[in-house]
């Protein structure tokens, strides 16, 4: 079983100094300290995953305290934008399960339960699995990253809690360097952090800025309502597009772009 220590470890890994390497191990060692974060929503419904037969990963929110106090010779600045990121980020939390013969319905059902409290923000659907990222966010500042994964047997979530920004988060696969994370590199790949709807909220008869990153460029967009209705479908052919909301309702909306079986929404509000 790999533990939460080991995951922090994996994060320093990509830095191949062994001066730096040393330091990180020793304090790793010292971040071995249990401290009881605040409920995530694996704590509140996925305990039935938290058994022998699958791999658990706590990180505690003493663990990144302590993290982020300390004071590397190494003073790049990947290093120290690691560093300020993980001052960020109060607990981490994943359970991999492997071998599962009912995959799909564990994933299903967790889709179910996660999107109950949590915004989606994207779904990648590939050759590797099933993977769909959940936010709790507020003015730009992500409380919560939820991810539900599925592949062949194999059943995944985690959580990770803070207060983060969304474009760092999309940064994280290139400090973390585990197995279970490979998915996370579609936020840095698909620059998530990097689209933008504004203003939001917006009156009726303004236009919408759309902002997008060249890797979705090619891609297209679709306009729901809030009982899901499709109200209008976008071409992407430029990262910055104009929408205009004259023909529009007031209330929620969501703006969904979709590329290569990737997908990344956005809620807008319309008053």
């Amino acid at each position: 079983m790999r533990t939460g220590t080991q995951l922090l470890f994996n994060i320093y890994l990509r830095y191949q100094n062994m001066k730096r390497i040393l330091i990180v191990s020793l304090v790793i060692s010292i971040l071995s300290i249990a401290f009881a974060g605040a409920q995530n929503v694996i704590d509140q419904h996925f305990q039935q995953y938290q058994q022998d037969n699958f791999t658990n990963i706590h990180v505690t929110s003493k663990m990144f305290e302590l993290a982020s106090y300390v004071e590397l010779e190494d003073d790049s600045d990947d290093m120290q934008e690691m560093l300020e990121f993980v001052r960020t980020i109060n607990t981490f939390d994943m359970i991999v399960g492997h071998e599962m013969d009912n995959s799909q319905t564990d994933y299903d059902r967790a889709i179910r339960t996660v999107s109950r409290e949590f915004e989606e923000l994207m779904r990648v659907n590939d050759e590797d699995g099933n993977f769909t990222f959940f936010i709790d966010e507020t003015k730009g500042v992500v409380h919560e990253l939820v991810m539900v994964g599925m592949a062949p047997k194999v059943f995944l979530i985690f959580s990770l809690t803070g207060n983060m920004d969304l474009s760092q988060l999309s940064k994280m696969s290139k400090w973390i360097q585990t197995k279970e994370f490979d998915q996370m590199k579609k936020l840095s790949e698909h620059k998530v952090g990097e689209v933008k709807v504004y203003p939001n909220p917006a009156k009726i008869n303004t236009q919408l800025n759309l902002e997008i990153p060249d890797e979705m460029k090619g891609g297209t967009a679709t306009l729901y309502n809030v009982n899901g209705a499709v109200i209008r479908r976008i071409d992407l052919n430029d990262v910055k597009l104009g929408l205009r909301t004259n023909d529009l309702n007031s209330g929620l909306h969501i703006l969904e772009l979709n590329k290569n079986g990737v997908t990344i929404k956005k809620k807008l509000m319309l008053h």
